[in-house]
């Protein structure tokens, strides 16, 4: 969103973001609404500026107490400001960033390994890369030429049915 004001900025004026999550029902106060505001200010990054532009770039993880993003329903605005131009207002999504060159060779000697996965080694079977009780989803890629494991939404990963003790070296 840009913004531009021909009011004064200073110190304590503020121009105010609010987004609203009105929960799996759909409701407003339907008890499961969530919401997050952030306020801008001279002392802020950006700082609020008079008769300039300017470009607020925010993540949707700035909104900390915004706990759920799937049902986004409002973003209310506000201001002690009391002019404001607002233009280019939108949500997007930034490039997912990948790694375009594969992860280092591993150099251990064969004999010393018991490989789980990897294209240097032959590989002991997993069964699970992404167990049922786990929070992680996983999947299978090529990068420059290197089978890779992508876990997404990851909070932890649990992997099932790993070498038996007996199998592991030392």
């Amino acid at each position: 969103m840009d913004i531009w004001t021909p009011d004064s900025t200073d110190f304590p004026k503020a121009f105010k973001i609010k987004l609203v999550d009105f929960g799996a029902d759909g409701a407003y106060s339907g008890g499961d609404d969530v919401e997050h505001e952030l306020s801008f200010t001279a002392a802020s990054t950006p700082p609020l500026a008079t008769e300039s532009w300017v470009s607020l770039d925010i993540p949707l993880s700035d909104f900390t107490g915004l706990t759920t993003r799937a049902h986004l329903a409002q973003m209310v605005i506000s201001s002690d400001l009391s002019t404001v131009f607002i233009d280019n207002i939108f949500f997007y999504s930034a490039a997912e960033l990948v790694p375009t060159t594969a992860a280092p060779t591993p150099t251990e000697s064969p004999a010393d390994v018991i490989s789980l996965y990897s294209n240097a080694y032959g590989n002991v079977t997993v069964d699970t890369w992404s167990a049922v009780w786990d929070m992680a989803d996983v999947s299978d890629l090529l990068i420059a030429g290197n089978d890779t494991k992508k876990y997404s939404n990851l909070v932890f990963a649990g992997l099932n049915s790993l070498p038996a003790p007996s199998m592991r070296r030392r």
